[in-house]
């Protein structure tokens, strides 16, 4: 587990002797270990000028660093139940503790006291969660269920229930997304049947749904500052029905709403997987054929390369737009027998050489380098030169070493 610091040029990662360790990626070397956690470290969050570190531990506890001098500011206890997640309000004013039970603690920063306790016992956890309402109430949904749950902070009380699990939610925290069994009911192809699904959105304030999207799929995203939604659309006339492997082959179609006008905007064959900061560009793939679309333009600005069986299982653009990274398994008939990564310079349209291992993976912020995990390890990738800079445990210590291309 690895987590940026908010300036960008240091990164946080588990220690092995349950403390947290800080990198400095200009200098290549360790710079701090916050030590006091007496088991493994789950979560940890920065407050948003990158001074403050709190997280969560198997040892009960939730903890405040000050990240300039290591030194511990404050621990926070509720029982002895293992802490899953750790982090701050969007305020910064509260800490959020969630366990394993799915108890949520709502913590004051400065003294410590618990402001409210929370949540569903009888759940293992609650998934996933937002912060809405201008951080005054609280959106979850269960995991064993369907339903999604509001909870309001200051009155410390469950006020609202939805029939719908969140799956997204706006930017503006006022509205989220949900998928369910649309009014048609299921399509039929050869020895079976499958859902057809329609998105909805919903106001949380007034817990109504506003706006529903027939045989729509599922969403994806808001976008355009929450004018636009993107969701992907199973085709039956154009899926199949593997009866040997009992599997549905489906194919897929973007589409791009606009909200008010409850009207398709854009169609674009194949299932999005990921989509630029800027919203600007998608990626999807259908039929083993990945590509990349300008939204408003519909054109496609880049064919990948179609190779039989290969499919695109997790996508990544860099921040900047240059690079995307793709995590490709082969698989006859949906028996995955080798995966690997490809990493594209959409600028010069080939492929950077030395892939990367696994799909653990995330860009820095100035899209330079490719930050990864590969068993012990957290290993830092320059783009071009293929450079790594490899953090390591080694016998319950750190070390920084370097690997050429």
């Amino acid at each position: 587990m690895s987590l940026f610091h908010p300036d960008g040029d240091k990164f946080v990662t588990q220690g092995s002797t349950y403390s947290i360790i800080m990198w400095d990626l200009s200098t290549r070397s360790k710079i701090k270990e916050l030590k006091g956690h007496t088991g493994f470290v789950t979560s940890f969050d920065f407050t948003k000028d990158g001074k403050y570190l709190v997280s969560g531990s198997y040892d009960y506890s939730v903890r405040m660093w000050d990240v300039e001098s290591e030194e511990l500011l404050h621990t926070y206890r509720n029982g002895e139940t293992t802490i899953y997640s750790a982090f701050y309000s969007a305020n910064e004013q509260s800490i959020f503790s969630v366990n394993v039970n799915g108890v949520i603690t709502e913590w004051n920063r400065v003294n410590g006291e618990i402001t409210s306790t929370f949540g569903m016992e009888e759940y293992s956890s609650l998934y996933p969660f937002f912060f809405v309402l201008d951080d005054q109430s609280f959106l979850g949904a269960e995991t064993i269920g369907s339903g999604g749950i509001l909870w309001d902070l200051n009155l410390n009380q469950q006020t609202r229930t939805f029939p719908e699990r969140p799956l997204a939610v706006s930017s503006n925290g006022s509205l989220f997304l949900s998928r369910v069994i649309d009014a048609d009911g299921h399509f039929e192809l050869t020895y079976s049947s499958h859902d057809r699904y329609e998105t909805k959105i919903w106001d949380i304030q007034n817990g109504v749904a506003i706006h529903h999207f027939p045989d729509s799929g599922s969403p994806f995203q808001f976008i355009a500052a929450d004018q636009r939604l993107i969701t992907n659309r199973i085709v039956p006339e154009t899926s199949y029905y593997d009866s040997y492997y009992d599997q549905l082959i489906p194919h897929y179609l973007t589409q791009v709403w606009d909200i008010q006008e409850n009207s398709i905007l854009h169609t674009f064959d194949g299932e999005t997987l990921a989509i630029t900061q800027d919203h600007q560009w998608i990626f999807t793939e259908v039929g083993n054929h990945p590509r990349i679309w300008n939204i408003e333009t519909e054109e496609v600005i880049k064919h990948f390369p179609q190779q039989s069986f290969v499919r695109t299982t997790k996508a990544q653009f860099s921040p900047n737009k240059r690079y995307i990274l793709l995590h490709r398994v082969y698989d006859d008939d949906f028996y995955v027998s080798e995966q690997w990564n490809e990493l594209w310079d959409l600028e010069t349209n080939e492929q950077v050489s030395n892939p990367l291992i696994g799909d653990n993976w995330i860009f820095t912020t100035d899209s330079q380098s490719v930050l990864y995990s590969r068993g012990n390890t957290v290993r830092k990738r320059d783009i071009v030169t293929g450079r790594e800079i490899i953090y390591e445990s080694v016998n319950g210590g750190r070390k920084v070493s370097e690997k050429s291309a």
